[in-house]
């Protein structure tokens, strides 16, 4: 597809969501003309409008609105899976649900459109107003509009929550393109072992010392974990729901879901640092925590209580580095300009890194190396000392109060929605069950 022919293609799919009294106001030709040429179209621009409604996540300001909304997502059923859809089979992991197909399709047209939308030339400006990734990448806009409406097209159709070029019908495995937050998605094999896990362990301890140092029911910590674990399918991609209530309320009831997943975690490492030593032996001028030394120390507690669940035993295995490489190896033919060229590089480095570490206890030592060198690292230790935690021992036992409140409000959320969603057995959940239970 050329830039002209992709956003052509994406105008005809949304014009044709409008009533049929609305659609012939515009044109998808001429819009698609104008957007691609970078010039001034009145109907691009009234277009916006319908779009923004179009969108399930938009809020009718009126009857009117919610009418128009209604008619333009016609046939939606919401993002996860009703019984009707399911009809009793188990989707595969990261198939996309009928609504969760629409949404995609939805969110890559728009991505499209704001792809060739003007830029201001300053919003690609790195630290101290050099120049941007694009602009170090020196290609012509011309070459950008040809990897967009590359990864447009490639994106038409799809069925699976993956990164173009990998999944089903490709040579390569499905990487999810979730990044970091997979880690909660049971639907792959380190989200699955990781949130059964965290049950049992990592969710656990946090949650019992959240518990002693807040002086509430340490013997509910179990329960709470067991909870949380289960509320982790609130994470898939499209949770597969036990009823079918219409779109609107189909989508707050996971919205609903993974807000109280995120709200009943534990306190955080610095905050059980200082309910357990900080606000009880430091001198009260030093806000709970030990100058300098803080992001170290809530440093070294988030890894020990991450290590109960595995993830980087997990992590340093083979499969990981290697799914990496394919991922980065895929993304670099998108031909977008930047873009290709840091994953050709990512994908070279993880090669020779695999060469230069062929067993599992060097890559985990070469991984430990890695994180206490990486400048990234450095710069947020960096922050926290210069910021730190400026709050009073007794601001912060007020915020504590509130924050536990609010946890005991989400597990008991969790506790009421946890039985209007069901849980797909598939080969990967099954294997992280299974893990768990050696694990333990």
């Amino acid at each position: 597809m050329t830039p002209e022919e992709a956003l052509r293609h994406a105008y005809a799919q949304d014009i044709a969501r409008l009533p049929e009294d609305i659609q012939g106001m515009f044109d998808a030709n001429a819009m698609a003309a104008a957007h691609a040429a970078g010039k001034k179209h009145s109907s691009v621009d009234a277009f916006r409008y319908y779009r923004q409604v179009g969108h399930p996540e938009y809020q009718p300001k009126d009857d009117q609105e919610r009418e128009l909304q209604d008619q333009m997502l016609k046939g939606y059923a919401g993002k996860g899976w009703t019984p009707e859809q399911l009809n009793g089979r188990t989707p595969e992991s990261y198939e996309l649900s009928p609504g969760g197909q629409y949404l995609d399709q939805l969110d890559s047209r728009n991505r499209l459109y704001e792809s060739f939308d003007p830029k201001d030339p300053k919003a690609d400006q790195g630290w101290f107003g050099m120049p941007g990734a694009s602009a170090w990448a020196g290609s012509s806009q011309d070459s950008q509009k040809a990897g967009y409406a590359k990864l447009y097209a490639d994106q038409i159709g799809r069925t699976h929550a993956y990164l173009p070029g990998t999944g089903p019908g490709t040579w390569m495995p499905g990487v999810p393109e979730g990044g970091f937050r997979e880690i909660l998605n049971p639907e792959n094999f380190v989200g699955s072992f990781t949130t059964k896990m965290g049950g049992v362990l990592s969710d656990g301890a946090s949650l019992l010392g959240t518990a002693l140092l807040r002086g509430t029911d340490p013997t509910a910590a179990a329960g709470d974990a067991a909870v949380r674990s289960q509320a982790a399918d609130f994470n898939r991609t499209n949770p597969a729901l036990a009823a079918d209530r219409g779109w609107r309320e189909n989508d707050a009831l996971i919205q609903q879901g993974r807000d109280a997943h995120a709200n009943s975690e534990g306190m955080t490492a610095g905050d059980t640092f200082r309910g357990a030593i900080g606000n009880r032996f430091l001198p009260e001028s030093w806000n709970g925590q030990v100058p300098y030394a803080q992001p170290v120390i809530n440093a070294g507690m988030s890894f020990a209580n991450g290590m109960l669940d595995g993830t980087g035993v997990v992590g340093a295995h083979k499969a990981i580095p290697t799914a990496v490489r394919g991922a980065a190896t895929q993304v670099a033919k998108t031909g977008i300009p930047g873009v290709a060229r840091f994953a050709r590089s990512t994908a070279k480095d993880i090669t020779g890194h695999l060469a230069k570490h062929p067993t599992y206890l060097g890559r985990q030592a070469a991984y430990n190396l890695d994180e206490a060198a990486d400048v990234t690292n450095l710069v947020e230790l960096g922050a926290e000392l210069i910021n730190g935690d400026q709050r009073s021992n007794s601001q912060w036992g007020a915020d504590q109060k509130t924050e536990e409140a609010g946890r005991q409000q989400a597990v008991k959320q969790l506790e009421n929605l946890n039985g209007q969603i069901v849980r797909p057995q598939t080969s990967v959940t099954r294997a992280g069950n299974w893990l768990s239970k050696i694990w333990q």
